[in-house]
């Protein structure tokens, strides 16, 4: 997509790879930044560019290569620590590519001037308003034309009182902008503060975050600058409406992908922020979001510290057998992304590990028990490996695979396996190019489908009421990471299915459940899309009209995701859980964590 940004690096030749969450967490960067900048420059309203901390970006040669840019129609101005334009302006020298877009380069001071004016980097503090302001007049940057002001984060690392002096000296020099911002949102919740914290351990603090922590915060903020608009959308938005199938089809044919927890939790900690003055500009499809308002009670939580690391994971599957005081784990993925390959048998207060087995190395597994006995189905090692056996796993860990008769289901992970008397119900998953929407029946070693829903399902959860399956959540289709903000409750007597909307409560994904003997559905944790700190949300299942939301007064450790959870009396037990939060490190729960209802 970009082949300047090579000539650019400091290191052009490094062959060590990023994640793939951390991959297209940067593409939806680039989507942000770049649809909205190419849509505004195409209006033809902007005659100027001004580029904030720009570093070693490389977005002027792509718009000026793709025409965007129009060498006698635009003038491109670049700010940044002179440092970091020496460096620039070095590596453009010395790059054959990058020399080829000019014929002459004039120096004065820290300042670069190309071709006239074409293309100006500037080097200057611009916290310094002064010297900003007379290196900006040296430059030949008219404050009379209209402007793109463009920052990607740069704001976010000085104080709120620089980012102030700054945006008012902008906004009273230039007569008419469009200011268009690359920034972090939400540094209280559980990844805000993996967040926070990562830039702070690398000295480099985000100190503006926790003055504007919200879409409103940064809203309100730009409208008292007496701007005509500002329109804002989180990246998740935006990650959302511009990529189809065709393209996340070529990602995947890339690198294998299925951290989409990762991906979405970063993107919901980043916005888009667009603001206009003195312009008539029409921004769609960019509009403010309108958070919904889920009043949370706090809730105290026991948190008890886990001596046995091979219960510091996520992604595995447990199940419990009550009558024999026994808990057993099965995969998952450590702190240190080691695939666990065993199951492990404990006393159900977590404090004995009574036997360990080995077992192949399988993430988002199902399980369902009936009677004695624990039932396992699908999962996958590696995204492109999905499994589809069906094994039958005894108190003592012995393992019996089942055989299939009549359909046989495709190899799926992040689905659900539910079980009601002697039948087991397995719903929706995925494989590396699939999202299935089948609600399968097992009936001993008889496979049938009974019904299938709207859409293709995965990272949802089911749990049994009476007769019925309650679905909550979950991810639709795979390409645009669609959450899905209904109940579905599916008749397994009748066959039929029921959709409830219950308006912004349920939409979340990575989450467990539970049904209580009153009727009370549980949803426990997950990666909610309006509000991500929600521990647990209580629906009353007899009209869907009691709904509660609670949030920690504790800190945890890591997100609550990919857990695993048990309904025990009148408590919540949940051990496990965490991600790999985006670059800032991968994080597990280290706490056997109690809910009292």
């Amino acid at each position: 997509m970009d082949p300047f940004l090579r000539e650019l690096c400091s290191n052009p030749d490094l062959k060590s790879r990023r994640s793939p969450a951390i991959n297209r967490g940067y593409l939806a960067r680039l989507l942000a930044l770049e649809v909205s900048f190419e849509r505004i420059l195409l209006l033809n309203q902007v005659q100027q560019v001004l580029s904030l901390g720009a570093g070693f970006d490389s977005m002027f040669f792509r718009l000026l290569n793709s025409e965007v840019i129009k060498r006698t129609e635009l003038k491109y101005f670049e700010v940044d620590y002179p440092e970091s334009v020496h460096r620039k302006y070095g590596r453009i020298k010395k790059s054959p590519i990058l020399k080829s877009f000019f014929t002459e380069c004039q120096q004065i001071q820290d300042c670069y001037v190309y071709d006239q004016g074409l293309f100006n980097m500037i080097g200057c503090n611009m916290t310094h308003i002064d010297e900003f302001q007379t290196k900006l007049n040296q430059a030949g940057f008219d404050p009379n034309l209209p402007t793109v002001i463009l920052t990607e984060c740069s704001t976010t690392y000085i104080t709120a009182e620089d980012c102030i002096s700054l945006i008012s000296f902008l906004n009273k020099m230039i007569k008419k902008f469009v200011f268009i911002s690359y920034e972090q949102i939400r540094p209280l919740d559980d990844f805000g503060q993996i967040m926070t914290d990562h830039f702070e351990k690398r000295n480099s603090s985000l100190k503006c975050v926790k003055s504007y922590p919200t879409i409103e915060h940064h809203r309100q903020r730009f409208l008292s600058f007496g701007w005509d608009k500002v329109e804002i959308q989180t990246i998740e938005r935006i990650w959302k409406q511009f990529m189809n199938d065709s393209e996340m089809k070529r990602l995947n044919d890339i690198e294998d992908f299925d951290e989409v927890p990762e991906l979405m939790l970063k993107c919901l900690h980043y916005v888009l922020i667009i603001g206009i003055k003195g312009l008539d500009l029409n921004l769609s499809p960019f509009w403010t979001i309108a958070e919904p308002d889920l009043k949370c009670e706090k809730m105290k939580m026991e948190m008890e510290t886990i001596d046995n690391d091979r219960l510091k994971c996520y992604g595995h599957t447990s199940w419990t057998l009550e009558e024999n005081n026994k808990v057993f784990v099965l995969g998952g993925v450590s702190a240190s992304q080691a695939r666990y390959q065993s199951i492990c048998c404990l006393e159900i207060d977590f404090k004995t590990v009574l036997w360990t087995k080995d077992f192949e190395p399988l993430m988002f597994s199902a399980s369902a028990v009936q009677n004695d006995v624990c039932f396992i189905f699908g999962g996958r090692n590696s995204p492109s490996d999905p499994k589809g056996e069906l094994f039958k796993i005894n108190q003592d860990g012995d393992l019996e695979e089942i055989r299939l008769v009549g359909y046989k289901p495709k190899p799926r992970w992040g689905h659900s396996l539910t079980s009601i008397k002697e039948k087991l119900y397995l719903i929706g998953g995925r494989d590396n190019s699939e999202t299935f929407n089948e609600v399968i029946e097992l009936d001993n070693d008889k496979c049938k489908v009974l019904a299938k829903l709207n859409h293709g399902l995965y990272s949802h959860s089911t749990v049994s009421y009476g007769s019925k399956l309650v679905i909550s959540g979950g991810l639709k289709e795979f390409s645009k990471c669609e959450v899905s903000e209904n109940l579905i409750i599916f008749d397994t007597k009748t066959h039929t299915l029921e959709i409830f909307h219950v308006s912004k409560n349920v939409p979340r994904f990575a989450h467990t459940s539970h049904m209580t003997p009153d009727s009370k559905l549980l949803l426990v944790g997950g990666v909610n899309i309006y509000k991500q700190d929600i521990i647990l949300t209580i629906i009353d299942m007899t009209d869907l009209s009691i709904i509660q939301h609670f949030e920690s007064k504790s800190r945890l450790a890591a997100p609550l995701v990919q857990h695993c959870s048990r309904l025990e009396d009148k408590k919540i037990v949940i051990f496990g859980g965490g991600t790999n939060c985006f670059s800032f490190g991968m994080h597990v729960n280290p706490y056997l964590i109690t809910i009292r209802l």
